[in-house]
């Protein structure tokens, strides 16, 4: 039995080192010493390796007896209802586009990736898996801004200009949701750190949020969220497109009633926006826009390939029906206690004015955490090990 249980503890360190392959992969990826379908191969191992120990355990019977089942279920209801309405386009437009399944992975990989792990992985090993995040953020920040660290390279951010933070990387959501997850499990020093990484990675909502946290967390309570709140957050992102779309097309009238430039202060969203509404003869379900833009990309100098409003995105490609199931079965993954919503609520704000839907490390970070919530049943508040980071 000795023998046994050291084999089962290497088989588990060895999916350790696996993820921390994966993002190391990554990394090296971001800084140009290797393609990207290297680290993309090391994720899809991670994925197919926890998923044959979880059916070996499970002898193939996956089902709500499973930690992480019903969010899993939830979102996966979700993507299919993506699948569904877009195919009904798709015939209606007698247009078939396989390809665009590729779009779908994205989605579907952090959840799977998520649901595998947590189901395989003891829990005590569980919270190892999210230094490994850190490590991999930590890394890519120094490797980015070797030569840009400065006193006056931080002075100069300003939340007037975007462009103001010589370190801006969409790194900043990643370090701000480490930062509410090592919050939460006490790890003060950690969050610290996570947070002034976030600032300087200098996203907007990121650099106004970091501070409130920071300061304000120990007042969030841990216990379900109310029903009143994920209905009423339900309905605003279900309707946030209309308002986009609103907006859009008001854009100078209702500028000039403000006095400022909504498209300028946007980084030019709205001009986006309108590209790719008075290109598109027909949206053919969902990733059709971000096929095209791969094909057709905005601007010249700076080549965009992303809408930069995956809620208006949504609704374009999947109708108002894809949006409400979508952010119905994302609010409620979020009701299970604050913390989990508050960064729900982030993600989907993102989706509102950014491409957020399928940030590959972003989702996969959330799904692990709450995951791991899941398997250790909220009956512990720190994480395993001693506190203060």
């Amino acid at each position: 039995m000795a023998i046994k249980r050291g084999l089962h503890r290497n088989v588990i360190d060895s999916k350790l080192i696996l993820f921390f392959l994966y993002n190391l992969a990554f990394v090296l990826y971001m800084a140009g010493y290797i393609p990207r379908y290297v680290n993309l191969m090391l994720l899809a191992i991670f994925i197919i390796v926890n998923g044959g120990e979880v059916l070996k355990k499970s002898k193939g019977k996956i089902g709500k007896k499973m930690c992480f089942w019903k969010e899993t279920k939830l979102m996966m209801t979700s993507f299919l209802a993506f699948a569904i309405i877009s195919f009904i386009i798709q015939i209606i437009h007698f247009r078939i586009e396989l390809s665009l399944i590729t779009y779908y992975l994205y989605l579907v990989t952090p959840l799977i990736a998520a649901f595998v792990w947590v189901n395989n992985v003891k829990k005590e090993k569980l919270f190892l898996y999210f230094y490994v995040f850190l490590a991999r953020f930590i890394l890519n920040f120094l490797l980015n801004n070797a030569g840009n660290i400065s006193i006056n390279a931080i002075s100069a951010i300003t939340i007037r200009d975007s462009l103001s933070s010589a370190f801006e990387s969409s790194d900043a959501h990643c370090f701000f949701i480490l930062m509410i997850i090592f919050l939460y499990y006490e790890r003060k020093t950690l969050s610290i750190i996570c947070g002034l990484l976030c600032m300087l990675c200098f996203k907007r909502l990121c650099f106004i949020l970091t501070p409130i946290i920071l300061i304000c967390y120990k007042w969030i309570p841990r216990k379900e969220v109310n029903k009143t709140l994920i209905d009423v957050s339900t309905v605003v992102f279900i309707i946030s497109p209309l308002v986009v779309y609103y907006l859009t097309q008001n854009l100078i009238s209702i500028s000039s009633a403000l006095g400022i430039d909504l498209d300028l202060f946007s980084s030019g969203r709205f001009s986006i926006i309108n590209y790719v509404m008075n290109n598109i003869d027909q949206y053919n379900g969902y990733g059709s826009i971000s096929a095209y833009l791969d094909q057709y990309p905005y601007g010249f100098f700076i080549r965009i390939t992303q809408m930069h409003c995956d809620v208006l995105q949504i609704f374009l490609e999947t109708t108002i029906l894809g949006v409400a199931i979508y952010f119905y079965n994302l609010f409620r993954i979020s009701r299970i206690d604050y913390t989990r919503y508050i960064i729900v609520l982030y993600f989907a704000i993102e989706m509102v004015f950014s491409h957020f839907v399928d940030v590959l490390a972003a989702w996969m970070i959330l799904y692990m955490f709450c995951a791991m919530q899941d398997k250790t049943h909220f009956s512990q508040i720190s994480s395993p090990g001693r506190k203060g980071g």
